[in-house]
């Protein structure tokens, strides 16, 4: 977040998926520190990823560090960020993404 916090800090992230937030923002971490040794990409979805929410077939990827408060609110189910992933690998991303609808 632009002051500093982790998503998982905030008030409005879901107490369901705080641990998930705080594995997220460790392994995160961990690439960072050692990102000119491997290429690596991180999708990060947002704090309400729904299971069997609407498949729609696309999504939408902002870099880190813009439109994180609107991202707080957003969603997404799992298959339309199976989509952004799969477009991850093929196109070969690079950095750190947020993935929303």
């Amino acid at each position: 977040m632009g002051d500093g916090r982790r998503f998982w800090e905030t008030l409005g992230f879901p107490a369901v998926t705080l641990p998930r937030g705080i594995g997220h923002a460790h392994l995160r971490d961990y690439l960072e520190q050692y990102e000119q040794q491997c290429r690596w990409a991180y999708l990060i979805p947002p704090p309400r990823y729904v299971p069997d929410g609407p498949y729609r077939g696309r999504y939408s990827k902002m870099p880190a560090g813009e439109h994180e408060q609107v991202f707080l609110s957003d969603g997404i189910s799992y298959e339309d960020f199976a989509v952004a992933l799969t477009d991850a690998v093929c196109e070969e991303w690079r950095g750190v993404w947020l993935i929303g609808r």
